[in-house]
């Protein structure tokens, strides 16, 4: 069940003052970065926070009923409070990574390697044009994922996960492709 933003982040914010002691940085990050999604359109923010030790993560759907977006955060004192964004390709290419490397290896190996931690910088650019820069950031591990996408026609592209850490390697493109 999706809520409308304002009652979401009523929710988060109940979430976070239960979660962590006041004042924490990342009550006033998650009310800035749910403020810049609704600006973007990003007004459909789902109800379900899901927890990992220190990290938390939730994900918003755009008005167009195409778009998405999906928020990491972590309260580890370490990580100096991070949040980050991933939208579009970069969701698709983190989902189908996850399923195969669960499929091939385990869950484990996923987290490691496509758990992001750290942000080094965002992606830029979209499906229908492609990125002019990917996602690319620390796992988990403590090595770097990097997610691009590529537009190759009308309505296709590929995804390229290129995810590594100390003793693990990952390295796989995807095909996109819409009847739009």
């Amino acid at each position: 069940m999706h809520l409308g933003l304002d009652v979401t982040a009523q929710t988060l914010s109940n979430y976070l003052s239960d979660r962590f002691q006041k004042p924490d940085p990342i009550h006033a990050q998650l009310e800035e970065i749910n403020q810049m999604m609704a600006n973007a359109g990003f007004t459909d923010i789902d109800s379900k926070v899901y927890i990992d030790a220190q990290n938390l993560s939730y994900y918003a759907n755009h008005e167009n009923n195409v778009d998405a977006c999906l928020v990491f955060a972590t309260a580890n004192k370490e990580s100096n409070d991070w949040i980050t964004m991933f939208e579009g390709p970069s969701i698709l290419g983190m989902a189908w990574a996850t399923e195969e490397i669960v499929a091939v290896d385990s869950k484990n190996k996923a987290r490691e390697l496509l758990y992001p931690v750290k942000d080094i910088h965002h992606s830029k650019g979209d499906l229908e044009q492609g990125y002019s820069r990917p996602t690319k950031y620390t796992n988990r591990s403590g090595g770097v994922t990097e997610i691009d996408y590529n537009k190759t026609g009308k309505n296709s592209g590929v995804i390229l996960v290129d995810a590594q850490g100390p003793g693990l390697k990952y390295n796989k493109e995807f095909t996109v492709s819409s009847v739009a």
